[in-house]
């Protein structure tokens, strides 16, 4: 389809997309120097087959994972067949995740205080995990359910995780984006920061003491987190946020031993 304007100008579609070029206007004709690029329906074809390509690709993953399971002698849990666990135990710490010395890795599901699906993860060492996870989202982490397996296989615990968001619905804290990250990796302060504090964080800086005033500003959020904890009955001594990230503006937990590898071998 060729339209022209006033200004010489041609207008080629295709494929619902309009690409502007030059022309030389002669009277009583067109003659169109040249067109750059045309979207054809070749390109829409292609994408739909990569797309079929990617999810063959996916299910293919998934069929070798579970059949490999099945010949381990291991099944994909029903999320719905596992018990709740209350992250307070009696002594207001975490509850026992239940591992043993023979686990290898977890899968676990996070729900508020309405037993409502808000995360679902893996981990090397879930309990380390669940305490991250509990002082990153004091408020929509009241209870877990928990899968250990002996022999750590990528493909088959993203098999596991899958079926669990399929069964119960895909909370927020699964949608691949920045409420995902909240769960996943410690809190950025300077992205919560009020109009003061940047002023005040700005002057710190032409200072030489920028990580100062981010401490102060993390310490804030701190507060907040622990007196939700605290609320809920928990042992503060429990949850000792690290002072090194708090001056780069972050917060999160100190480990309380070496930081979990949430990567597991394929």
């Amino acid at each position: 389809q060729v339209e022209v304007g006033h200004m010489g100008r041609v207008a080629v579609a295709a494929c619902g997309l309009t690409w502007m070029v030059a022309s030389c206007l002669v009277p009583g004709r067109v003659d169109v120097v040249r067109v750059r690029r045309l979207a054809t329906v070749g390109d829409a074809e292609e994408r739909v087959r990569a797309e079929l390509r990617a999810k063959e690709a996916a299910y293919e993953s998934n069929r070798r994972a579970a059949a490999a399971a099945s010949v381990a002698g291991a099944s994909v849990p029903s999320l719905a067949q596992l018990e709740f666990v209350p992250f307070l135990d009696v002594e207001g710490g975490v509850s026992d995740c239940g591992a043993t010395k023979s686990t290898r890795a977890s899968v676990y599901a996070i729900f508020d205080d309405a037993r409502r699906l808000t995360h679902v993860g893996k981990s090397r060492d879930a309990q380390e995990s669940l305490r991250q996870i509990l002082a990153r989202q004091p408020d929509q982490s009241h209870f877990f359910k928990v899968f250990h397996v002996t022999r750590p296989s990528k493909a088959f615990l993203d098999v596991v995780a899958e079926e669990w968001l399929e069964s119960a619905g895909r909370p927020l804290g699964n949608d691949g984006g920045e409420n995902q990250r909240s769960w996943e990796s410690p809190l950025d302060v300077t992205r919560l920061m009020t109009p003061e504090d940047r002023v005040e964080v700005d002057a710190a800086k032409a200072r030489g003491k920028e990580a100062l005033a981010l401490k102060k500003v993390a310490r804030r959020f701190e507060a907040d987190k622990l007196a939700k904890l605290k609320a809920r009955g928990f042992d503060l001594d429990d949850f000792k946020f690290c002072p090194k990230l708090k001056g780069k503006g972050l917060l999160d937990l100190k480990a309380s031993k070496p930081p979990p590898d949430d990567s597991v071998p394929k």
